[in-house]
């Protein structure tokens, strides 16, 4: 489990800002670390119906991919 104590300045940070709407990503949901790096990810719905994963990473989130086409279009909520 990670906390802002065990972040890389020893708080919360914000990185990843721009690209980030609404519009094109209408679900978003942090994630406990899916690649054992320590740092905790993401899984997004795209407005085209897909789920994507995108690891976290220091000092950017690194380069999602899309995890499953099916329909996610109308997910209310992942987890």
């Amino acid at each position: 489990m990670t906390s802002p104590r065990t972040s890389a300045d020893g708080k919360d940070l914000t990185y990843g800002t721009a690209g980030w709407d609404s519009t094109t990503w209408p679900l978003l949901r942090g994630t406990p670390d899916v690649d054992s790096d320590g740092i905790p990810d993401l899984h997004l719905t795209r407005n085209d119906g897909t789920l994507h994963l995108y690891y976290g990473g220091r000092p950017a989130i690194a380069n999602g991919r899309c995890v499953e086409e099916d329909d996610w279009a109308t997910a209310r909520t992942l987890g």
